[in-house]
């Protein structure tokens, strides 16, 4: 009896040791580092600086020394393209290592890129081009880009913007480049872009946000008028986040799944009368994430009846073109 028990005593802590082994190799799998998609080099000298793409979407640079250069613009477009080009529809974060020195010409530039942030060394010496260009003409309408940059603003200021003249040498049958000039003309405020991107110093966080503007520059809010809003916005961490419009009042969308609800970046309104627009930005749990309102207020008088909105409508014209004669006039009189 002794002998069966000293058995079973001897299964039962076996078993328990297994099962503490496996809860431990379970516990180690389930905090193995992020998995990765894809990696290379991406140095000027070759293997001087690594690039990896992790699962997450975040493209990592990592190593010493200054960064290769490539081309999506220009007339050697598509010509020598970044390694990760590929997979920009997947890239949500780009973060840049302590040790990377350049920014290569069009390193970050491509059609359909969809990242929101890049992180920025204070190892960064300068940058080839002008990096802020992508948000303006490549990125998705309205979306906003964080600029992260681990040192202080004053810092920034002298990293230095250098321009380059690329040429193809016919002996070689390669592209040369050849350095033309540099600046510091690093601010967002003094290049205009502004409503695209933001600079962030010292670890500064970008908060989340939405804004509702306008395409159209001047808009008279007649009926039946198209109106034209997109989202200027930033989310950190949401990737599955929803940009969801609504109206008050009786005008509608022109797109969208219902007349008086829709979903995008980019709305259209078909404006009838007083309308309020309201953005929301809102996670798959269903939590708001930000939100804004624009008031939509007709300039038309709504008492005036339709016969005497036309006959003012008529006086205008007819206003207008007495004055483009006047003028017309007025300049053949002093040319004779």
């Amino acid at each position: 009896m002794k002998k069966a028990n000293k058995i079973l005593s001897v299964f039962l802590v076996s078993i328990m040791l297994l099962s503490l082994c496996s809860a431990t190799m379970w516990a180690f799998a389930t905090n193995e580092e992020t998995p990765v998609v894809d990696s290379g080099f991406c140095g000027l000298n070759g293997d001087n600086l690594k690039w990896t793409l992790y699962s997450d979407g975040e493209l990592v640079i990592s190593g010493t020394g200054e960064m290769d250069w490539y081309f999506t613009t220009g007339k050697f477009k598509k010509e020598k393209l970044a390694p990760w080009e590929q997979y920009y529809d997947d890239i949500a974060v780009i973060t840049i290592e302590e040790g990377v020195t350049s920014i290569g010409n069009d390193a970050f530039i491509d059609d359909g890129i969809q990242y929101h942030k890049i992180n920025i060394p204070k190892s960064l010496e300068y940058f080839e081009g002008n990096i802020f260009e992508l948000a303006k003409q490549y990125q998705i309408p309205g979306k906003h880009i964080a600029f992260c940059y681990a040192g202080s603003q004053s810092e920034w200021d002298r990293v230095e913007r250098k321009n380059y003249e690329f040429t193809f040498n016919k002996q070689s049958q390669e592209i040369e480049r050849r350095y033309f000039n540099s600046n510091h003309f690093n601010n967002v405020e003094y290049i205009g872009f502004h409503d695209y991107i933001g600079l962030y110093f010292d670890g500064e966080k970008p908060d989340d946000f939405c804004k509702i503007e306008k395409t159209t520059v001047y808009v008279s809010h007649s009926p039946r008028e198209k109106v034209e809003l997109y989202a200027h916005y930033y989310v950190d961490d949401c990737n599955d986040c929803e940009l969801i419009w609504t109206i008050d009042g009786d005008s509608r969308f022109i797109k969208g799944d219902e007349k008086k609800t829709t979903t995008g970046n980019e709305v259209t309104i078909r404006f009838k009368d007083n309308t309020t627009v309201n953005l929301k930005i809102v996670a798959p749990n269903g939590e708001i994430i930000a939100e804004d309102d624009i008031f939509l207020k007709s300039s038309v008088d709504t008492s005036l009846s339709f016969w005497e909105r036309l006959e003012n409508k008529i006086a205008e014209t007819f206003y207008m073109i007495f004055l483009i004669i006047s003028v017309c006039i007025g300049a053949l009189g002093s040319m004779f």
